[in-house]
C-alpha cells in the first residue's frame, strides 16, 4: 500500500509538472567572440543554435 501511494504521488507531480511552459527571452544575439562567456558571467541562460549546411 505504501508503494502504491508512493507511485501515485510520483504520478501526481508527474503530469503537473509535464505541462509546465519552458520560458525564454525572444532576444537573439549574433554570435561574437566572447558573447556567450558574457551572458554566462551575467548568469543568463544561454542556448546555442548550431546551423549546419550538411
Amino acid at each position: 500500500m505504501r508503494n502504491f501511494v508512493a507511485g501515485l504521488m510520483a504520478l501526481m507531480l508527474m503530469l503537473v509538472t509535464a505541462h509546465a511552459p519552458a520560458t525564454a527571452g525572444a532576444d537573439t544575439v549574433t554570435y561574437t567572440p566572447g558573447a556567450v562567456q558574457a551572458a554566462i558571467a551575467k548568469g543568463e541562460t544561454v542556448l546555442i543554435h548550431y546551423k549546419s549546411t550538411w
